[in-house]
């Protein structure tokens, strides 16, 4: 199974009674694959409490309807990706603020058979997933704001990425960058042909690739995807 690591940086604003709502900045991928390992970074603080005040560390997914805002009926959720143990360890190694890491595999049991865990593309017209992210201190759960994604099932992201349109844009060397023709909004992902991310981040006029080794790539967005040469 091809493991996926992506560092999200869930930041933790300002706290009340020592603990505040996780805060995931957009930077949750919007797609995800079940199975797929991936590394979640992000900051805590704790101040006023021990590890072991924490309770609980997770994600958490959810089916909606998009058009009301609201779970579903019955509810389709569940979560992955606990990491409780490591992150009171954390806690005690590093002190009441600090920066957790973890590596996990989804285990989302997505699966077409499965009704309970549909894939994003077997979900009813007006029905998305959504994921937050849950901690619990001092027996009181918080949790950052919902975040739109779309779930795989094992083995069909890496297809799905590049089925998609060509996009209206282009390489230009001279800066080193991808210039768009069109004004675009939303995440973008850029991909070697192994299908690792090799950059992702939100569309602009101009996204800089000075960063990237020399080779070819895929642009991948939800308007098309760009096979480009470095």
């Amino acid at each position: 199974m091809k493991k996926i690591t992506l560092l999200l940086a869930l930041c933790f604003s300002a706290y009340v009674s020592g603990q505040a709502n996780p805060d995931t900045a957009g930077s949750i991928p919007s797609q995800l694959e079940d199975g797929s390992t991936y590394g979640f970074t992000f900051t805590y603080d704790v101040t006023g409490h021990t590890s072991a005040d924490v309770t609980g560390c997770n994600l958490f997914f959810q089916v909606y309807d998009t058009s009301t805002g609201n779970a579903v009926a019955p509810a389709i959720q569940f979560g992955a990706g606990w990491e409780l143990t490591n992150y009171k360890n954390t806690i005690d190694a590093n002190g009441v603020t600090g920066t957790h890491t973890w590596s996990t595999a989804l285990g989302m049991n997505i699966n077409p058979a499965n009704a309970s865990r549909p894939a994003s593309s077997e979900l009813p017209s007006g029905q998305a997933y959504r994921v937050r992210v849950n901690t619990n201190v001092g027996g009181t759960w918080y949790t950052s704001a919902w975040e739109d994604v779309e779930l795989f099932a094992t083995g069909t992201l890496s297809a799905n990425k590049f089925n998609k349109s060509k996009l209206n844009a282009f390489y230009n060397s001279e800066k080193n960058a991808l210039i768009m023709k069109e004004e675009f909004k939303g995440d973008f992902s850029i991909y070697n042909l192994l299908g690792q991310t090799a950059l992702s981040g939100k569309l602009s006029n101009e996204i800089s690739v000075e960063n990237l080794k020399r080779g070819i790539y895929i642009l991948s967005t939800e308007y098309g995807s760009l096979k480009f040469v470095k």
